[in-house]
């Protein structure tokens, strides 16, 4: 028999998100993987990115931010021109 589903907090206009325990994770997933080559990078190795018609550069933030999480290595980025970012390896 499964633990009954418990609310710790009601939702109401100060609080969008109830907190709920007994929820069980559901199986399954898929593996994650980046198609940037952080994997794939030795120290001062690098590539570019192109905005790509994205708004902004919060994409590649949050994939350098995964991989060096992941992967224990330390990644940097400079803006090279109005479209276009490179990612260095540097730890």
């Amino acid at each position: 028999m499964s633990n009954p589903v418990t609310h710790l907090s009601s939702a109401s206009s100060l609080d969008e998100y109830p907190i709920d325990r007994n929820i069980p994770i559901p199986k399954g997933g898929k593996p994650s993987s980046s198609k940037y080559p952080f994997d794939k990078m030795n120290i001062s190795e690098s590539f570019s990115v192109s905005l790509g018609g994205r708004k902004s550069w919060a994409f590649i933030f949050a994939a350098i931010q995964i991989a060096q999480t992941k992967l224990g290595r330390k990644f940097t980025t400079r803006q090279i021109d109005e479209n276009t970012r490179r990612v260095w390896r540097v730890f």
